[in-house]
């Protein structure tokens, strides 16, 4: 079936598959089609499979949703409970003091390092000292 695929991806102007396909299994059976190494083919194959929802042997990475982003009100709460200056606060941080103002003021936000450590110590303050 998998050659008869690649075959009528190749020749035909239009997809025509006699399954219905998602875009993330489309984009498996393209690579699929372009494989050029069995155990290449045979991952792409599994992975097909697997978006398909049929059972398979597969070791499967769930990554975490991204963070939250924090309003400048809740990063000056911070902050403020920690009892630190800007410039201080920064120190913590690893980021420069124009950083923290700029994040204060609503201009820019935090990236994901920053991110991440102002969650621990919105959880936690003492934690970053």
């Amino acid at each position: 079936m998998f050659e008869e695929l690649c075959r009528r991806h190749v020749h035909a102007s239009k997809w025509h598959y006699p399954i219905t396909l998602s875009d993330d299994s489309l984009d498996i059976y393209r690579e699929l089609c372009n494989a050029r190494t069995p155990a290449r083919r045979r991952s792409l194959a599994d992975a097909l499979a697997y978006e398909r929802g049929q059972e398979v042997d597969l070791r499967v990475t769930t990554i975490p949703a991204p963070r939250k982003r924090l309003k400048p009100q809740e990063i000056r709460h911070i902050r403020e409970s920690l009892h630190a200056s800007q410039a201080i606060f920064a120190h913590f941080l690893c980021v420069s003091p124009k950083a923290v103002q700029s994040w204060e003021q609503g201009s820019r936000r935090p990236q994901s390092t920053a991110l991440r450590l102002l969650a621990i110590a919105k959880k936690n303050p003492a934690a970053l000292l």
